[in-house]
């Protein structure tokens, strides 16, 4: 088999005799096919409005996608810290939460965009001490959308928990009774969806035992998810 390459636009093409072409590395990526995320949404207007583009970067990474995170607490501005706000929001916040969350945002250089295009997706982990909270976001097209999958409303969240009962019969609170007296029961950690714009999100929460009853509660996990802003990303 002959193969020769040739260099034509700046990419690197390699010919086999047969006349079968097969592209380079530098192509494929160039080909990426992205989503638009959807930045005319009027939840982004203000983030938009009043945010200094300098400061839409995490890193020095500029994304190209909303980056969704909790704001954190910041007096001048009246913001009260983030579990004081989220506490009045979600009933069943856990009294266990650390005042602000340890927080640390996935790529934070080239080497860890794993072949794509820089800045199209991230994985944010707000670490709350007994909890933690990961979003998922991600621009890159898996062919779903050219296959015609649905895109819920802006705004939607959905709570699944697979296998949730895992074979023990428990009670809208998620609990069992045990000796005649109800006790907490683990339930496996929820996976939430949440739309903005034309992307959804993916949110794992994990709860350590103190922090269970937040867990197994939808109401207070709905109001923490609504409580995520854009903290970074510009259109």
């Amino acid at each position: 088999m002959v193969l020769r390459k040739v260099v034509k636009g700046g990419v690197v093409l390699t010919v086999i005799a047969s006349g079968l072409l097969v592209l380079g590395p530098r192509f494929a990526a160039s080909q990426e096919a992205l989503l638009d995320a959807g930045w005319d949404d009027t939840f982004y207007a203000q983030y938009l409005r009043t945010r200094a583009i300098a400061s839409r970067s995490i890193g020095g990474i500029k994304f190209s996608l909303p980056v969704l995170g909790f704001e954190k607490g910041d007096s001048a501005r009246g913001l009260d810290v983030t579990s004081d706000r989220l506490g009045r929001r979600a009933a069943k916040w856990p009294a266990c939460a650390s005042k602000e969350p340890v927080e640390t945002v996935v790529p934070r250089s080239p080497d860890q965009a794993v072949g794509s295009e820089l800045g199209t997706w991230y994985v944010a982990t707000s670490d709350f001490g007994c909890l933690k909270v990961v979003i998922e976001g991600d621009r890159r097209d898996t062919g779903n959308q050219s296959r015609g999958a649905f895109t819920p409303e802006s705004g939607s969240i959905t709570i699944d928990r697979p296998d949730e009962n895992d074979g023990a019969p428990l009670d809208q609170e998620g609990r069992r009774s045990a000796d005649g007296a109800f006790s907490l029961v683990r339930k496996p950690f929820p996976l939430i969806s949440y739309t903005r714009g034309n992307l959804t999100y993916s949110i794992t929460v994990s709860c350590e035992m103190p922090a269970l009853e937040f867990c197994a509660d939808d109401p207070s996990l709905e109001a923490m998810v609504r409580e995520l802003l854009p903290v970074a990303g510009s259109p």
